[in-house]
Parts: C-alpha cells; sequence; structure tokens
C-alpha cells in the first residue's frame, strides 16, 4: 500500500511541474470586452478603473516567437501609462522562467517601452520594446528562486499587447522549494511551489524533503 501511495505521490509531483513548465495567457482567445475594474482571468490580474479602462478589441497580427508562431486576432491595450492601481497586467510566477511578450506601440509613427518589474509594482527589471511597427515578441528572464509577482505596463503612453508566455527554465517552483535552506524554521511549500505553513493538508515540502500532511 505505502509503496502505490509512493507512486502516486511521484505520479502527481510530475503532472505539477508539467502543469508550470508553461503558461500562455492569448489574448485571441478572450472576449472583447472592457475593463473598467479589476478583474483576474486565468491567473491574469488586469488592473483598471473606470476613468483608466483596460480594452480587448479585435486586431490582426501574425508574430513569430521563439516557440510558436501567434495569429492574433485580438489584442490587450493598455491606453496610457500604468499605475498600482490601474492600467498594469500582473501574474505570479513560482521561480526561474523567461517571460515572451507579444507587443507593438499603439502609435505606429512612435517605439514606446513596456516596464516588467517583480516583486513589487516600482521594481523595474527590463525594459521591452514595442516598435510602432511591426508587433514582435520581445522577452525578460527572471532569475529570482523565490515565487514572485510580474507587473507588466507602459511607463508613458499606450502599449498593445497580443499574448503573454511564461516558460519555466531548468527547474519549477516544486524544485526551488525542495532545495531551499534546512532548519526547524524552514518554509514550508505546497506542490504548486506556494509558501504555506506545516498545518496544511496534502503533500508538502520543507527542509527540502516532501512529507504527507493528512
Amino acid at each position: 500500500m505505502k509503496k502505490l501511495f509512493t507512486l502516486a505521490a511521484v505520479a502527481l509531483m510530475a503532472v505539477c511541474a508539467n502543469a508550470q513548465e508553461r503558461k500562455v495567457w492569448n489574448f485571441s482567445e478572450w472576449d472583447e470586452q472592457e475593463f473598467k475594474a479589476t478583474a483576474t482571468v486565468d491567473g491574469l490580474t488586469v488592473m483598471a478603473d473606470a476613468d483608466n479602462s483596460v480594452v480587448i478589441d479585435g486586431n490582426n497580427k501574425t508574430i513569430e516567437g521563439a516557440n510558436n508562431t501567434y495569429e492574433c486576432t485580438k489584442r490587450l491595450k493598455l491606453s496610457g501609462t500604468g499605475n498600482a492601481g490601474y492600467r498594469n497586467v500582473n501574474f505570479e510566477v513560482s521561480g526561474p522562467c523567461t517571460i515572451n511578450v507579444g507587443l507593438i506601440s499603439s502609435s505606429s509613427s512612435s517605439d514606446r517601452t513596456l516596464n516588467v518589474a517583480t516583486g513589487t509594482f516600482d521594481n523595474v527589471a527590463a525594459e521591452l520594446e514595442a516598435l510602432g511597427s511591426p508587433a514582435q515578441e520581445q522577452s525578460y528572464t527572471y532569475e529570482g528562486s523565490e515565487p514572485a509577482t510580474v507587473y507588466l505596463y507602459s511607463p508613458k503612453s499606450g502599449v498593445n499587447i497580443y499574448y503573454i508566455e511564461v516558460n519555466y527554465t531548468g527547474t519549477t517552483g516544486i524544485d526551488n522549494a525542495a532545495a531551499t535552506a534546512t532548519g526547524d524554521n524552514a518554509p514550508v511549500y505546497d506542490m504548486s511551489g506556494r509558501r504555506t505553513n506545516k498545518d496544511a493538508k496534502g503533500i508538502l515540502i520543507m527542509n527540502g524533503k516532501k512529507f504527507v500532511n493528512k
């Protein structure tokens, strides 16, 4: 029985790890809409308010990315300067990864930038080029060992985003959790790489070892 449980646990860990290898938000798959309040869709948070909306509308572009050719039919419009409270999109990453963004300036005659911030809105880690033409993929590599929130926003004027692709590199959040420092006060993680506590139920990771709380 113990052997069967161990095999099941290993299979579950493999499924969780594979689920984290790649995540894509392709706005061609979203409904056309105008966000006038903050909303979270499939793990992606769109920050907006009544005076600073974020729009999904139709627009056709073909973008040759590192992992895929995207035949885009919709875009997300950050129609102006971003703020911590509006005109930004943010999401969680569980560990080292490459973030690919298909984007373009909202002005065909003016190149712009898209800020990538990690941890907090003001901690700008990279500036991605948003050319007036053509739409293209730009990349940022997050090398942190801990989970973090990633923010995307324009520091000035409009930028249009067609997709966001997260590819975990080398290790997943689960592997990172297993490699944390040891000790009685070591952090505890669940199988998604999220920090939790010893009382949580399920398969947990502490001191680099996996155990089960029933």
